[in-house]
């Protein structure tokens, strides 16, 4: 998990230098958030990966592809997860690709939101914002296990983004 946080860090910290560059304020403050909020998550925030097998048809033939399936986190904020999906998406976008070099493995496609992908019975991580939680989710725990969150007092607004800013 650990790994999934720096990657997408350091993308983060690439897009901003590529925005910074070609003064786009709106990708500068859309990253500085993204990049704000994945070190405010840190890697509780992120999801496990199981592996799994897709089908593929390729010329009229039946291949298998090694994918990995995204669990889903019930504690993280659906906003948080958008943030993750369109993050992990960019070094894979034609008009950004020359800027992240590839090294080690070809990387395995995740597959999120398929009936196969499991939930996740892991604790949400202490000292998070209240809104990186889902509406109800903290009022659906008892008094005793929102106390052992150690809930940070700051505020951490969160914006409902969709797609990436004009890049």
């Amino acid at each position: 998990m650990f790994q999934k946080l720096q990657s997408r860090c350091e993308i983060c910290v690439i897009m901003l230098r590529e925005c910074r560059n070609g003064d786009n304020q709106e990708g500068v403050k859309f990253f500085s958030f993204c990049l704000r909020a994945f070190e405010k998550m840190g890697s509780g925030g992120m999801s496990e990966d199981e592996d799994g097998v897709d089908k593929v048809h390729v010329e009229e033939r039946e291949l298998e592809e090694a994918v990995k399936l995204t669990m889903f986190l019930p504690f993280r904020h659906s906003t948080l997860t958008k943030l993750v999906v369109l993050v992990d998406e960019i070094p894979q976008n034609e008009g950004l690709k020359k800027l992240f070099v590839q090294s080690g493995r070809v990387r395995k496609r995740r597959v999120r939101g398929d009936p196969r992908c499991k939930t996740s019975d892991r604790k949400p991580p202490k000292r998070w914002y209240s809104s990186f939680f889902p509406d109800g989710y903290l009022n659906s725990l008892s008094e005793y296990q929102r106390e052992k969150l150690r809930l940070s007092k700051k505020v951490f607004p969160l914006y409902d983004i969709e797609t990436l800013p004009n890049l």
